[in-house]
């Protein structure tokens, strides 16, 4: 390590220092790992370099790379830094880039660059990023200057991009490059920029699904119709439209899910502008549901001409329900997030009201007295109450007058509330979170038409009744809650169980397919061969399993378990997907049998041979995350191996690439990006 920073300084004529967040303005700065691992981030500021490559013995584990205001003579040696992830050039003059444009040289480029800032610069081709554009992610543009702007469309894993304070120079000569088919490019933020007509990023938001604008002048945003992917349109009050006349009868048949009035951050709260909603009449005849994340609002008169308008969300505001009773009776959804609640007795006038949401943190965030909201009793369809409980709203037990509920979500209920929702038959969802200090039984006998059952307690309680739940296909039963007679579910799909509920002496479910079992490291697990037609299981928290002949089982979740040895999987023949994750495995042992095998994930172990897969001869994709792993040549003999995963383990990627003869199938995810995922947790939706 020391022998780097000494080769850098000598050839560069600088000195570097460790990066100290404690210290400001450093300049030179390097940042490691370990100092066995070599640099891992490197700044240079106002250093010219004759050629880029001069860094390249050093790039060996360089995962970031910022250069401000520096000279560079020759920049493509960039292609040669493999291990490179993060690139931020800041002001820097590049000599040779117009003339090697474009560089015919680096087809070959085998690169992991996701990310990469460009502030302070005139750009003249984003394609001379070229190669390396092609795993690239994210891209950040500030102050900049950009010229033949479609190019963008050449990054084929773009992600999101975001231009701040950006002048975009149009030519005639402008080639308007197509994006690929399968490019998942999902959000475009715009910040402090002045565009003539949104329509100009119409060739690069084919797919986009979110689009942001902060702090921005646009003369139109009416052609955002024509991006019929758009889901989510957030715009904050320093936004400018020009352009917002109202569209009449408009018959486009788009529609923005969700838009959003956001905060300008810069703006302290003496100086904040209110939001004028007449900004969105370009767009109003589209909008399905308003997001208010500013408390500053006018004009909310307008909104009687959101003729799509169905769904109101309040996110940490104040919420004054009287203003919005002109177009109560086309609000469906209601949701209160963190917001306090002005006016509540008003709450009658939405007489088409289905769903009402609150998380209150606070009494003056919730409706203080249940009997506010009688008059919606036969309307409403959907509950969901976060950090609700009896000391913050009086009367809850009157839910039991709601009689056409079909989901109900609270996350506090005493043994009465409890006791008042297991009455309703028309619920078809329910998650409750039960506070009862003692050990008592609910009967659930009541809930004739529930689809999907999700039970919590921290005290023992107990279910029962569940016999009579013939439309029953879900039952989570968390913490210390059992139940009598589960394997009288005529219907039971999922179950989830905890250790309260011994699933060795649970008679056999012919209809259950998916199980999970959360459970203490003292539970054992003995069989299951009564769950004959099970597909999927999960065991969490016990190491202590034995599995029987289970014919049918195709995906199976064992992570961080951490079994003595796997010797638990030679009656499980038909399996095609494992995770074995975090389980200190030091070696891979007991997957022979295991011939139907196409997903597997063996992340977040210590094992250094892999010789064990081999006779896992239709296996796709392998996640080797984070092991300690140094030969790979074992997956040559793999016919049907389309991914896997080596990054963080001990062999560095241009060996993996030697080693492997079809190395198009490594990829190198680290976390949180997960290639794949095993196992789907069962959850209400919400």
């Amino acid at each position: 390590m020391k022998n780097q920073i000494r080769d850098i300084e000598e050839r560069l004529g600088i000195q570097l220092e460790k990066y100290d967040y404690k210290k400001e303005n450093q300049v030179n700065t390097y940042s490691t790992w370990t100092q066995l691992e070599g640099i891992r981030e490197l700044k240079l500021e106002h250093v010219s370099i004759d050629n880029i490559s001069e860094l390249l013995p050093y790039s060996k584990n360089l995962h970031t790379l910022k250069l401000i205001n520096c000279t560079i003579g020759t920049i493509y040696g960039l292609f040669h830094f493999e291990n490179l992830c993060n690139l931020t050039l800041d002001n820097v003059t590049v000599q040779d880039l117009e003339k090697n444009y474009p560089n015919k040289d680096c087809i070959d480029y085998n690169g992991c660059l996701m990310e990469i800032n460009l502030k302070n610069m005139e750009i003249m081709h984003l394609r001379v990023l070229e190669p390396m554009a092609k795993n690239l992610v994210h891209v950040f543009i500030t102050d900049c200057t950009i010229h033949n702007f479609y190019e963008v469309n050449l990054f084929p894993k773009l992600y999101d991009l975001r231009l701040e304070d950006v002048v975009i120079k149009q030519s005639d000569k402008d080639i308007r490059y197509e994006s690929s088919q399968d490019r998942n490019f999902t959000w475009l933020f715009l910040t402090k920029m002045e565009v003539a007509d949104i329509s100009y990023f119409l060739p690069i938001i084919k797919g986009l699904h979110g689009f942001t604008l902060n702090s921005c002048t646009i003369g139109s945003i009416r052609k955002l119709t024509e991006c019929t992917s758009l889901q989510e349109f957030e715009i904050d009050a320093a936004t400018e439209i020009k352009d917002v006349a109202l569209v009449k009868d408009d018959t486009s048949p788009f529609k923005i899910k969700e838009c959003i009035i956001s905060v300008n951050e810069e703006e302290n709260d003496s100086k904040r502008v209110a939001f004028n909603i007449e900004k969105l009449g370009a767009l109003a005849n589209s909008i399905e549901s308003i997001t208010f994340k500013n408390d500053h609002v006018s004009n909310l008169a307008y909104l009687v001409n959101f003729e799509s308008l169905n769904a109101l969300k309040f996110d940490r505001v104040t919420v004054r329900l009287k203003d919005f009773l002109p177009i109560a009776t086309q609000i469906v959804s209601l949701d209160f997030s963190e917001s306090t609640i002005k006016n509540r007795s008003q709450i009658q006038h939405f007489k088409n009201l289905e769903v009402l949401k609150i998380n209150a943190d606070t009494t003056a965030q919730n409706f203080k007295d249940f009997k506010t909201l009688l008059p919606l009793k036969h309307q409403l369809k959907k509950f969901d109450f976060w950090n609700f409980s009896e000391s913050r709203v009086k009367n809850l037990e009157l839910i039991e007058q709601f009689t056409v509920l079909e989901s109900v979500f609270v996350l506090y209920a005493s043994k009465k509330v409890a006791q008042r929702i297991f009455s309703l038959p028309s619920l078809k969802k329910l998650s409750l979170h039960i506070r009862a200090k003692n050990t008592p039984t609910f009967s659930v006998k009541a809930l004739k038409n529930i689809e999907e059952l999700y039970i919590e307690n921290k005290n023992h309680i107990t279910l029962k009744g569940l016999k009579k739940l013939e439309r029953l296909k879900v039952l989570s039963l968390k913490d210390a809650c059992s139940a009598k007679n589960i394997h009288k579910i005529k219907n039971l799909q999922y179950l989830k169980i905890n250790e309260v509920i011994n699933s060795n002496e649970l008679p056999g479910i012919d209809t259950l397919t998916k199980l999970e079992i959360d459970v203490t490291e003292d539970y054992e697990v003995l069989g299951l061969e009564q769950f004959s037609n099970l597909k999927e299981l999960s065991i969490k928290g016990t190491n202590k399993i034995t599995l029987g002949h289970l014919p049918n089982l195709k995906v199976l979740d064992i992570s961080s378990i951490f079994p003595k040895e796997i010797d638990f999987l030679d009656h499980v023949p038909n399996l095609e997907k494992l995770c074995l994750e975090n389980n200190c495995m030091t070696a891979i042992n007991g997957l022979d049998k295991l011939t139907n095998l196409k997903m597997l994930n063996l992340s977040e172990n210590t094992i250094e041979n892999i010789d064990g897969l081999a006779n896992l001869k239709s296996l796709e994709r392998l996640n080797l995350y984070e092991n300690e792993i140094s030969e790979i040549r074992i997956l040559n003999t793999l016919p049907n191996l389309t991914q896997v995963n080596i990054a963080g383990n001990t062999i560095e990627k241009p060996e993996v690439l030697r080693q492997l003869s079809r190395p198009e199938i490594a990829i190198f995810y680290g976390l949180p990006k997960v290639p794949f995922w095993i196992w789907k947790d069962q959850d209400f939706e919400l």
